[in-house]
């Protein structure tokens, strides 16, 4: 059965609030030692992020928040949590718009491209409330 919206959002909210405590902890004392670093801390903060995300759900099929909505991800022919690469790619086309921004964008009055960024995230993830079978592209 495929989880609806409400737990998905319920997810993610406890999978942001995971990931942005973990970042402030982590990046208060590398922005205190170093505030002109601009490219190594959202690399180290997406790198934190892909492993939170990939390694639980190529694993067992759940982060932190899915165990609290009460949803895991499994291969759709086989029930088992995804493999790695499925985690991986998984990952990766939702993280792709912020990718982007941080790779081109951040820091250059890039309105355009933040706002083609935040369409993308409603092209991936809003299958999960248009779709029959309720999954975004990343599903």
């Amino acid at each position: 059965m495929v989880a609806g919206p409400a737990r998905r959002l319920l997810g993610c909210v406890v999978d942001g609030a995971v990931l942005t405590g973990v970042s402030i902890v982590l990046a208060v004392p590398v922005i205190a030692e170093a505030p002109d670093l601009t490219f190594g801390a959202p690399l180290a903060l997406g790198l934190l992020g892909a492993c939170y995300t990939v390694v639980p759900v190529a694993l067992w099929g759940e982060t932190y928040g899915k165990v609290v909505a009460r949803i895991r991800v499994v291969d759709e022919l086989t029930g088992a949590p995804p493999s790695w690469r499925q985690a991986t790619v998984r990952w990766a086309i939702g993280a792709a718009a912020t990718i982007v921004w941080l790779a081109v964008g951040r820091g250059t009055g890039a309105g355009p491209l933040l706002l083609a960024g935040a369409g993308s995230q409603v092209v991936i993830y809003g299958g999960v409330l248009w779709d029959r079978q309720r999954q975004g592209l990343h599903d």
